[in-house]
């Protein structure tokens, strides 16, 4: 409510360059709440502002389109999502603002991931990090570092994961944000399920999701419920596995969530085969299926009766 009042005041005051700046943030708290559509309809927004703005138009313009493109990844389209993300990162160069080169790179790392370029995806994540590590907020390179250890996840990497784990558990975190700091906690508890420890991630999870709620943390809500289907499933706990993952392709289709899926790769494949027999979540699960099977990741599954 009070980012939606800065837009308002901002085009009361006629001033599309802070306009730019609450659309952006109105954005990220959609995308926060897992209001992917929302968050597009922003982006949207700050574009058709260019129109009426001359200097800021490149930071806009780059804002928007790693914006967008991050939700065109989540929805599995990568070809456009990449264009998207280029052009954006482009546009941050030609207006001097670092920060969207660094945050485009992530995405774009992801991106390239998924596309099976592991080389460039590690390239890009570097980029990102070196560009961190030069601007030496600490909070900022503990982002980068996390948004790696998801991509290591991704590429199986197991020895960086633990790397990582180690090290996040002797950051101080008093001066980050309650939000970074549930971030971290989240990504900690998906490299331990990707490290097949399942009991420890189940440990972490229940006050985490807890949090989430409360504070209508709905892409962590997702992630964590994800993470529960797969550890619960380690355990044999299968009835609590496809509670939880029945709960989570509901939350999930409505926003066109994909790649959360995707990305956990063989992981998640037990759980989702299953769901994909059950009448109230076979519809969704088929079609996370049908793009698995077009990365050449899976073979076909027979529909429910």
């Amino acid at each position: 409510q009070t980012l939606q009042e800065a837009d308002s005041l901002a085009e009361a005051l006629n001033n599309p360059s802070l306009r730019v700046f609450a659309l952006n943030d109105l954005a990220e708290a959609h995308y926060i709440a897992g209001e992917r559509r929302l968050a597009e309809r922003q982006y949207e927004r700050i574009l058709a502002l260019r129109n009426r703005v001359v200097r800021p138009s490149s930071t806009s313009g780059g804002i928007a389109r790693v914006g967008m493109g991050d939700i065109r990844r989540e929805q599995n389209r990568l070809a456009e999502a990449q264009t998207l993300v280029e052009q954006g990162i482009a546009l941050g160069k030609l207006s001097g603002y670092e920060a969207i080169g660094r945050h485009g790179r992530t995405v774009l790392a992801r991106i390239l991931q998924a596309q099976g370029d592991e080389a460039g995806a590690t390239a890009a994540m570097l980029w990102a990090l070196d560009s961190a590590v030069a601007n030496g907020r600490g909070e900022l390179i503990a982002r980068v570092q996390m948004l790696w250890a998801r991509l290591h996840i991704v590429q199986g990497n197991s020895t960086a994961l633990k790397t990582w784990l180690t090290q996040a558990a002797q950051v101080d975190h008093r001066h980050y944000s309650a939000y970074h700091h549930h971030r971290e906690q989240v990504t900690a508890t998906a490299v331990l399920v990707a490290l097949q420890e399942p009991a420890q991630a189940l440990a972490r999870l229940a006050p985490l999701l807890a949090e989430a709620r409360q504070n209508g943390w709905q892409h962590s809500r997702l992630e964590l419920l994800v993470q529960q289907a797969i550890a619960s499933h380690q355990l044999g706990q299968t009835a609590v596995s496809q509670q939880a993952f029945a709960t989570a392709l509901a939350l999930a289709e409505p926003e066109g969530y994909l790649r959360l899926f995707l990305d956990w790769g063989d992981n998640l494949l037990p759980v989702l085969k299953q769901a994909a027999t059950q009448p109230k979540t076979a519809l969704f699960a088929q079609a996370i299926l049908s793009d698995w099977r077009n990365e050449g990741q899976e073979t076909a599954v027979s529909p429910p009766p």
